[in-house]
């Protein structure tokens, strides 16, 4: 299966799950069970379980853990980690957000959440903000992210 332009899945009877999307500059592969060779910019690599692959313009990098986070959308919940603007772009995917827009200096707020699927845009927003490091506005489609304290 292509995947993109540099890469290249080839399935070995599995369970696994990409992330690939225009607007992210990496593709995260996970296997949970069996096997998966990647095909990248020339170079391979056949995964094993409890593996994931980041492919970037400049290569994969692999590492082993634990990727139940990957597929958690299966299950009903959504691991949300990482900074604002990651989160926001998966936000955008699941809710109709046509538009985000950040406060200066938020850039670097890093959330750790995990939420039911079945919640709505405003419960997953408020259990953001219950880490105290972040305020959401919202208007429409649009949301605004701000520090706590505005």
């Amino acid at each position: 299966m292509k995947v993109n332009q540099d890469l290249q899945v080839e399935v070995l009877g599995t369970h696994f799950n990409i992330k690939a999307y225009t607007d992210e500059s990496e593709s995260v592969t996970s296997l949970l069970e069996g096997a998966v060779r990647l095909h990248h910019r020339g170079g391979q690599v056949v995964m094993r379980p409890g593996q994931q692959v980041t492919a970037t313009s400049t290569g994969m990098q692999v590492v082993t853990g634990d990727v139940s986070e990957s597929v958690a959308w299966k299950d009903g919940r959504f691991e949300l980690y990482g900074n604002i603007r990651s989160i926001m772009r998966q936000l955008q995917r699941w809710y109709d957000i046509s538009e985000v827009e950040y406060a200066a200096g938020i850039d670097n707020t890093i959330l750790v959440a995990t939420v039911s699927s079945n919640k709505k845009l405003s419960e997953v927003l408020d259990i953001l903000e219950k880490t105290g490091s972040i305020h959401f506005d919202i208007e429409g489609n649009k949301v605004t992210v701000l520090p706590a304290n505005q």
